[in-house]
């Protein structure tokens, strides 16, 4: 480990001292599991690359989302990889994730999806719907039996919130057609299984996105929450989860229309109300807006500020989770690429701070800043002695290293000065560009996620956002590009041997993410 290293503190990159000799040494054994807080105030992170991140990566991550006063993320268990075939499981990848979380004292709300080939019918996706629900609750009980507090050992706890599936409303992701009758016979298995090992468990369903049913492609959120209902899914979910995705419109501007993401919300409440389900949660396991084409990273800030503001005071919310950390690859024309609060060089949008005082404003605690330690006087004309070899260096060793300590020192105060200028105008930004007016889009393009308006035309954003391949790459192409970096922006962010080697860490992920959950899914497989 070199002597310096490089610390992501909110926006504001320091220099921290390390001694050779101080190498963390995690161990997880005794770590008390955080309960994931269900207070409508409280932002979390969803982030479905963890999963598949190196554990260079995956400390940078978590780091980061600590230094935004994150307390709780949501992760990836894809099914299809941990037990690729019956009765054979690696938990390896998920250990690491669930592990480095707990050290950091985050809670985890993990989503468990995609199938093992073994466990369906369906041979051209890798979420095809399982063939028996009963394997899947299964699994599930196994991941409780693992990391909950089914443990044996509360103190080894890890998960500590369940989450059933992931948008099964529509077809790219409960292939080949959502069946809201078939998911609940899952979703009572998957209850029954976790609350056997964990009863205190939260097991969350649902799972639905803001939309309008359009055929065998996607059912409204509402519709199909009141076909889960008739099927019999009371009694087997704690809290309702809803991703209230628009990319047009403002969450709180959703209140004066009768077809919006915010009325969909209120629709789904008095469901649960008249289905004995009134005072249960809804929570928010994903929102967040691209910075690609039309959508700007302006306003990616101020819809995220307004979600924020808006869900926080809406009664019956539970908690809400960014979608997402860190952009796969910024510049691209696939939207999946860049719902990052950071670029893929770590560099912060403007969100990534409306996030980060959002929290501190609400009460959230921020870490400290770390302040290196004073170096140590040096008197050159003082003849310092030699002390024993066995209790200190030597004196060349000692002045050796009080120089590098006062070069570090002084570098890291010209850096902290700079960057904190450059804060400054990160805010002065942010609070310009936050009140403009966002250009609309193409209206026929017909992008939004839920039309304000009672027209009867299919749900166009949430169909692009989840629709095959086929369909997606027309509509991508019609759109401008605002967001692809020139040469000269990339060598601004970082050499070339940064960039080659971040290229090849996102080639070998989407490798893996391949590999592991299909051909073609990816990353979008928590999605």
């Amino acid at each position: 480990m070199p002597l310096f290293a490089v610390t992501l503190v909110g926006a504001t990159p320091l220099i921290t001292q390390q001694p050779l000799e101080q190498v963390r040494q995690a161990s997880y054994a005794y770590i008390p599991m955080a309960a994931i807080d269900t207070s409508s105030d409280a932002v979390g992170i969803a982030e479905s690359s963890l999963y598949f991140m190196t554990p260079a990566e995956l400390d940078t991550a978590l780091d980061t989302m600590q230094s935004m006063g994150v307390t709780q993320l949501r992760m990836f268990v894809p099914w299809r990889a941990v037990e690729p075939a019956e009765g054979t499981s690696d938990w390896t990848s998920v250990d690491r994730v669930v592990n480095a979380a707990a050290e950091r004292d985050l809670a985890v709300l993990a989503v468990v999806t995609s199938t093992p080939t073994w466990a369906s019918d369906v041979t051209t996706s890798a979420y095809g719907a399982p063939r028996d629900p009963a394997d899947y609750g299964t699994f599930m009980g196994q991941l409780a039996q693992r990391y909950g507090a089914g443990t044996g050992d509360p103190e080894t706890a890890r998960i500590s919130a369940y989450e059933v599936w992931n948008e099964p409303q529509n077809a790219v992701f409960w292939a080949p057609k959502p069946d809201p009758a078939a998911y609940t016979e899952l979703l009572k298995s998957a209850y029954t299984a976790i609350k056997a090992v964990d009863p205190s468990g939260t097991v969350v369903g649902g799972v639905v996105t803001a939309g309008l049913t359009w055929g065998d492609v996607n059912i409204s959120p509402v519709e199909y929450v009141q076909r889960m209902y008739a099927a019999g899914a009371a009694g087997y979910f704690d809290a309702l989860s809803y991703h209230p995705y628009n990319y047009n419109t403002t969450l709180s501007a959703g209140k004066s229309s009768p077809v919006s993401a915010y009325s969909q919300l209120q629709q789904m409440q008095a469901l649960m109300a008249q289905n004995g389900d009134g005072a249960k949660q809804v929570w928010t396991s994903e929102y967040g807006v691209p910075t690609t084409g039309a959508y700007t990273e302006a306003q990616q800030a101020a819809y995220i500020k307004d979600f924020m503001n808006t869900w926080s005071t809406t009664a019956g919310t539970g908690p809400m989770f960014m979608y997402s950390l860190v952009d796969q690859e910024t510049g691209t024309t696939d939207r999946e690429d860049n719902f990052g609060l950071y670029h893929d060089d770590w560099t912060p949008k403007p969100a990534a701070e409306v996030v980060r005082d959002w929290i501190e404003s609400h009460g959230g605690a921020l870490p400290p800043v770390a302040e290196p330690p004073a170096p140590p006087v040096v008197t050159p004309t003082v003849p310092t002695p030699e002390p024993p070899a066995s209790t200190s260096l030597s004196a060349a060793a000692q002045q050796a290293n009080a120089n590098l300590q006062a070069a570090a020192t002084n570098f890291n105060n010209a850096l902290k000065a700079a960057a904190a200028k450059w804060a400054a105008s990160m805010k002065n930004s942010a609070t310009t560009t936050t009140t403009a007016t966002v250009a609309a889009p193409d209206t026929a393009a017909a992008r939004t996620a839920v039309p304000d308006s009672t027209e009867t035309t299919p749900d166009s954003t949430e169909t692009e956002r989840s629709a095959p391949a086929e369909s997606s790459t027309a509509k991508d192409d019609s759109r401008p590009v605002t967001k692809t970096p020139t040469p000269e922006r990339r060598a601004e962010r970082s050499s070339d041997a940064d960039t080659t080697k971040r290229q090849a860490a996102r080639d070998a992920r989407k490798q893996q993410a391949q590999a592991n959950s299909g051909a073609g899914e990816g990353r979008r497989g928590s999605r």
